[in-house]
């Protein structure tokens, strides 16, 4: 028996985030409102602790011409 240390699933995330983006789209269109799915969306200070928004604020300070 072969084993492995590491599964890919190289499309599922991509699909899944689709998914969400179309049915997002279709509220906004349908409600002109994306209100009703708060709970379904992260918050913007969720969103910077995963992408370490600070480290990232202080390389764009570093390089972005003043």
């Amino acid at each position: 028996m072969i084993g492995y240390k590491i599964v890919i699933f190289p499309n599922a995330l991509t699909r899944n985030m689709t998914k969400a983006a179309v049915g997002l789209l279709k509220e906004v269109k349908e409600k002109r409102s994306s209100r009703e799915m708060l709970d379904r969306m992260l918050s913007h200070g969720v969103i910077f602790e995963i992408f370490d928004f600070p480290e990232w604020a202080e390389l764009e300070k570093r390089f972005l011409k003043t």
